[in-house]
């Protein structure tokens, strides 16, 4: 085995061993989900009494709703170098995969960002 084939092959082995312990588990992808849902909740309008009650509510209860909604919703496929999540949430199918600590969405993330966007709609309260 020549010089050049054995230094490619301890490079490739090296970069499966990196791959293997930067693959993200459940509950990084749990936490990246409450980012982004934190994150869409501080786009509610806050001025708005529902909107107020809204920001306050995610603030205080967040993390339980994640945990509650997220986590009995998701299937993780471990491939060993990476993984595939899949949440099935408020009727979509939201698929991500998860690589070196990083998460990319790959289909569903636009539809629920949008569901979500209608559900704070309606909760504008009138005050006579």
């Amino acid at each position: 085995m020549s010089n050049r084939v054995l230094v490619i092959l301890v490079l490739v082995l090296a970069m499966g061993v990196w791959l293997a312990a930067t693959n993200p588990t459940t509950d990084d992808y749990q936490a990246f989900i409450g980012d982004l849902m934190a994150q869409a909740v501080e786009r509610v309008d806050g001025s708005t009494q529902a909107g107020g009650l809204i920001r306050q509510l995610f603030k205080s209860q967040g993390k339980q709703v994640v945990e509650a909604v997220i986590r009995p919703n998701t299937l993780r496929h471990n491939y060993g170098l990476f993984s595939l999540f899949e949440t099935r949430v408020m009727g979509t199918r939201v698929l991500v995969v998860g690589v070196v600590n990083r998460f990319i969405p790959v289909d569903g993330m636009d539809a629920l960002k949008e569901k979500m966007g209608r559900l704070a709609s309606p909760f504008s309260f009138q005050t006579p």
